[in-house]
């Protein structure tokens, strides 16, 4: 009779899958696992969310001068909570972006789930860089995937440099455009293909 497998308890009891070394032993200076293995699938890649700040609220993006982008996750920040919240809001419009076109039902849905969070993330954003004018900043939210690489770097596809940080690793899955109109009320503008911008459908300002 087969016996029950045993429950993994610690990193210890786990035996990675590629070298034969147990987990507890890929961790990094700062003591946190820093390498794991996936199936390999699109939805397995991390996404974070970038915003770019803008001067002008109230005009279009063309002409103005970009103030900063404001990375989610931050690079440099150690509250694990907070890199935990953002990578999971990051998923949402990762899982919620693939564009299924008019023939697909759920499309208009999954728009609509995206848009929720870009614009909650957004409005955030633009609250905290209130202009020392008292005017609210423009914001351009992106959620990026960052592709993984194959274990084996001479299996790596032409172009891709052997940097896993590289910009070429990088693809744009979602883009809008959020800012705060006069009546204190979050306006957000899905960007469509070939930069254009098209109202989203079935979405609706909220404060």
């Amino acid at each position: 009779m087969p016996q029950a497998a045993t429950a993994c308890t610690t990193l210890e009891d786990v035996e990675c899958t590629h070298c034969g070394v147990e987990m507890s032993s890929h961790v990094g200076s700062s003591g946190t696992i820093r390498y794991f293995h996936t199936l390999g699938r699109e939805e397995d890649d991390d996404a974070i969310l970038l915003v770019d700040l803008y001067p002008d609220s109230e005009s279009p993006l063309a002409g103005q001068t970009l103030i900063k982008t404001v990375s989610l996750p931050a690079d440099e920040s150690r509250w694990l909570e907070s890199r935990r919240r953002y990578l999971s809001l990051a998923k949402i419009i990762q899982v919620n972006s693939p564009e299924g076109g008019e023939s697909d039902p759920e499309q208009q849905d999954r728009d609509a789930r995206a848009a929720e969070v870009a614009k909650a993330v957004g409005r955030g954003i633009i609250v905290e860089n209130k202009l020392e004018s008292g005017k609210f900043p423009r914001a351009v939210v992106r959620c990026v995937r960052r592709m993984s690489q194959p274990q084996n770097l001479t299996e790596l596809n032409a172009g891709f440099p052997p940097d896993p940080t590289a910009a070429a690793y990088d693809i744009t899955l979602y883009t809008a455009d959020v800012w705060i109109d006069e009546d204190g009320q979050t306006v957000i503008v899905k960007r469509a293909a070939r930069n254009e911008q098209a109202p989203l459908q079935g979405s609706t300002s909220s404060s």
